[in-house]
Formats: structure tokens, C-alpha cells, sequence
């Protein structure tokens, strides 16, 4: 889950990216997002989650209905934060 807070992007729980070897039924920490920040000099101007599924220590991209679920929990998550995303072709995207 995600952010912005005073023209700066906070990340939440983004570590241990590849970490399969035991995965949660619940928190399903198999399903993730790779993070693009696209920014010129100092200005952010779009961070995009792409949805990936990790199995056999490699990351994969996903999409179609594998992606869905992915993005709907992100969806809920940042919303908490009041963070608003789009879907856009199997990504998420927010706009500075």
C-alpha cells in the first residue's frame, strides 16, 4: 500500500521482494506489484503498480483475471489511505 504525503511517495511492506518459500494463505505475499516512478529532475509525475506473481523465486508479470484480485486489494488498501488509482491495461496508476 501506498501514499502521497507532502509532495513525497510512501511505500508500505516492500521488502523481501522474492519470498516464496512460504507463502500465506491470507496475505497471499505470492501476488505483488513492481513499482515504476516516472519523474523528470524533481518532479513526480506518475508511480504505476504493474501486478506480478512470484513461484519458483522468479517474478512474473500477470494480467487478465490472474491480475484482478491483485489490483481490486490494492485498490482497497490505498483507498484507505485515501489514495485514489486508476486501472489502466492491467495496471494501476497514480497521477501527481
Amino acid at each position: 500500500m501506498f501514499f502521497h504525503y507532502k509532495n513525497c511517495i510512501i511505500l508500505y511492506d516492500t521488502g523481501d521482494f522474492v519470498d516464496d518459500y512460504y507463502v500465506d494463505p491470507i496475505l497471499r505475499n505470492d501476488r505483488s506489484f513492481l513499482f515504476c516512478i516516472e519523474c523528470s529532475e524533481e518532479i513526480l509525475h506518475c508511480l504505476r503498480l504493474i501486478p506480478v506473481l512470484i513461484r519458483n523465486f522468479q517474478v512474473n508479470r500477470v494480467v487478465g483475471k490472474n491480475a484482478k484480485s491483485t489490483i481490486e486489494y490494492m485498490v482497497m488498501l490505498s483507498e484507505e489511505m485515501n489514495t485514489k488509482l486508476k486501472i489502466k491495461n492491467d495496471e494501476l496508476i497514480y497521477n501527481f
